[in-house]
């Protein structure tokens, strides 16, 4: 039921503008009241809207009304006459009969009203004995083409009723149809607020329950406040700590995989290995063991600060002998950590060359990698703490899948091998793309390093792109596009992604394609996911603090307007793109009169005070982002204006002079006047050729100059002319 606009009352109910019958009664309920008041008044039967549109399937047909409407005429004239009857009733809301003289039929029309509101009609029709006249019906049967014969026969198979039986069951359907539809009325408002009510109480006890929970979380919160102040700045630390771990890390796994980039050999990929594993650790000694050639043998040693004298160990005894701790490291499998060799019974001596160990950690090799050995890291002052085993193990995972892999490489000499080789295993999630199917596979680290459990989301594209940046989203569909149809083999991208806990977190994702059809449109794309949200943050602080240095150094301390290296670089775009624009550009340079004067009688504090003076005045009179003013030099001054012809450069300079008086800095030993003044000298000219840009900044100087020898405290222009002839000089 629609509701708008004011509302009438009936019995106290209050009733909407706007309503349909159906919606008190339902259509078949509806059908079958007409039905019985049909049945019982003996006449035809039928409910239309207030418009005409029928409600019901009409009850009780009428032979000659059936008739008749087989004729095509017939037909039309018991339209037009509904549709008057129709459009009166919709005007009047009152009952209303209207005779059809010619057939003998008596048709009336009961609006059902409530209050001011036309929800339906009632139309009732029958055959009546007091109009039928036979001459009249075959009359009316000749003029629609109709057989009186067959008209006549149809009357009397009609039920025939009198006008008083008609007028009788009219005002019967009538009252009924009225309570009824009042009644249908009520029951569906007290329907509807009973609904309002539940929801109502629905609502009630939703609320109570909301501010049960939120009164206990408010509690709870209150408890804990104290303790996550405490906890923010140990967190905070830690975090610091982690970071700089982490990144230690990354940069040792980095120097294992360059290696492999840079296609050494084993020796050195163990060598470096070990050596980043010392630096990650501050183990001054440390070596490497792996069992091959059915022998434990030396592959990597490092005594940082030895001399270069001392023989290696590796040139003395390449061969190790496993026993004692060594003997249990590589049988369990499990990291052996010694704070102090002092009084511990498993110690025992390494062979000589070997320096003497104080401290020690040993970390084997993953079997799992399909490499037996271990790396011993020694002599750290300060012991070893769990961090370092846990690095030590990334690296030696890391390791260890770069060993194997170039190994198998080597075996295979396959190019699409040695991407693999530079997979990070220590933390990082894998993904295995099915562009024809649209399936993809994603690791459990792929979902737990975004906090979601495995296999939570769906295996599909869609997953990735609604987890990745709005702003970043164009770079992954981008990326894909071009390799699935083959027009890339392999990408490196970074971008965000939404993390279980709704934080964007920066994600580092590699990936190849491994598998291609006939036309080289991809099957199948593999590559890996990376968190790089902490080294990005790193990443972050570094690039803003580069371009704060780079700020101060085009800068001058003192003015804090553009210094000189600034200007010239500044000029030399600025005349680059006025050659490419053929546009105007315009250089003035000026400088305080008797300035050398001015610190010999006020001092050079207060010069240095009237020098960040005058540049902040020259600077504030620029306007346009793209103008800039320099100190070009001890106490002179020069602006950039491009897109600025001379008579333009002129009123700047003009602009800036004006300023400078309106300051009134007391200066008694101008001979000018008796306070701060500067001359100008300003050129300007369209670059042509490959004239340099000082030429430009030359005659605004030489101009300045004839300023000052003309007595100082004024404005004078480079002659134009200078720069057409040094163009036509060949």
């Amino acid at each position: 039921m629609n509701r708008t606009g004011s509302q009438n009352h009936v019995d106290g109910v209050a009733i909407p503008d706007r309503l349909s019958l159906l919606d008190l009664i339902p259509l078949e309920d509806l059908q079958h009241l007409q039905d019985a008041l049909a049945e019982i008044g003996r006449v035809k039967s039928v409910i239309s809207d207030p418009d005409g549109h029928i409600l019901t399937m009409p009850s009780n047909d009428i032979p000659v009304c059936k008739t008749v409407m087989q004729s095509s005429r017939g037909s039309q004239d018991c339209l037009r006459n509904l549709q008057r009857l129709s459009g009166k009733m919709k005007q009047e809301r009152r009952a209303m009969i209207h005779h059809c003289e010619s057939v003998g039929i008596l048709k009336a029309a009961v609006p059902i009203v409530i209050q001011n509101m036309h929800l339906a009609n009632w139309w009732i029709s029958q055959y009546c004995t007091e109009l039928a006249n036979p001459s009249q019906m075959v009359f009316y049967a000749r003029q629609i083409g109709l057989n009186s014969d067959t008209l006549l026969h149809a009357a009397e198979q009609s039920v025939q009723i009198t006008r008083a039986e008609f007028e009788k069951a009219l005002n019967l359907i009538g009252q009924l149809a009225q309570k009824i539809t009042l009644l249908g009325y009520k029951n569906l408002m007290l329907l509807r607020d009973n609904s309002k009510l539940n929801h109502l109480q629905s609502e009630l006890d939703r609320y109570k329950s909301e501010l049960e929970k939120l009164i206990q979380a408010r509690t709870v919160d209150l408890v804990n406040v104290n303790k996550r102040l405490k906890l923010e700045v140990l967190e905070r630390d830690l975090v610091e700590e982690q970071i700089a771990r982490k990144s230690k890390l990354l940069d040792a796994i980095n120097q294992v995989l360059h290696q492999v980039v840079a296609d050494r050999s084993e020796q050195s990929l163990a060598g470096t290995c070990l050596r980043a594993a010392q630096v990650l650790t501050a183990s001054p000694f440390g070596f490497m063991v792996e069992h091959q050639e059915d022998e434990w043998q030396v592959v990597a040693y490092e005594h940082l600060g030895e001399a270069k004298d001392t023989p290696q160990p590796l040139q003395l005894q390449k061969k190790f002998e496993v026993h004692g701790i060594w003997s249990s490291l590589v049988q369990t499998g499990k990291p052996v950590t010694i704070q102090s060799t002092i009084g511990n019974p498993q110690w025992r001596p390494l062979p000589e060359g070997y320096p003497k160990i104080k401290t020690l950690m040993a970390v084997p090799l993953p079997r799992q990698a399909g490499i037996s050995g271990f790396i011993a890291l020694a002599n750290n002052p300060r012991g070893y703490a769990l961090i370092d085993q846990t690095d030590v193990e990334s690296l030696a995972k890391a390791f260890s899948e770069t060993l194997m892999r170039t190994r198998a490489e080597q075996a295979n000499h396959h190019s699409e091998k040695r991407f693999n080789l530079a997979l990070d295993s220590a933390d990082e999630g894998l993904w295995d793309y099915l562009p024809q199917k649209g399936y993809v596979y994603y690791s459990p680290r792929w979902f737990t390093m975004l906090g979601y459990s495995a296999g939570e989301l769906p295996y599909s594209f869609e997953t990735w792109s609604t987890l990745t940046h709005p702003e970043d989203l164009p770079v992954l569909r981008k990326t894909f596009a071009q390799m699935v149809p083959g027009l890339e083999d392999a990408f490196g991208i970074e971008l965000r992604m939404l993390s279980q806990a709704g934080q964007w977190r920066w994600m580092q994702t590699r990936g190849r394609t491994v598998e291609r059809d006939a036309d080289g449109r991809a099957l199948r794309i593999v590559g890996t996911l990376i968190d790089i949200s902490k080294y990005k943050q790193v990443e972050m602080a570094l690039q803003k603090a580069n371009e704060e240095l780079q700020r101060l150094a085009a800068l001058d301390d003192l003015t804090q307007i553009a210094n000189r290296r600034r200007f010239d670089e500044r000029l030399a775009d600025e005349w680059r793109r006025a050659r490419r624009d053929n546009t105007m550009l315009a250089v003035v340079i000026c400088d305080i009169d008797f300035f050398k004067r001015y610190n010999d009688t006020y001092g050079h504090v207060k010069g240095d005070d009237t020098l960040y003076a005058v540049a902040q005045a020259i600077n504030a009179v620029l306007k346009r982002p793209m103008d800039l003013v320099a100190r070009y030099g001890g106490e002179e001054f020069a602006m950039v204006l491009p897109n600025t012809d001379l008579a333009g450069a002129t009123r700047v300079a003009n602009e800036v002079k004006a300023a400078i008086e309106t300051l009134q800095i007391p200066h008694e030993a101008s001979r000018v006047v008796p306070f701060i003044t500067l001359s100008f000298g300003v050129a300007a000219t369209i670059p042509q050729g490959n004239s340099p840009a000082k030429m430009l900044v030359e005659q605004a100087d030489k101009a300045l100059y004839k300023a000052k020898a003309q007595g100082r405290h004024k404005i004078v222009q480079a002659d134009p002319a200078i720069f057409t002839n040094r163009r036509a000089i060949p």
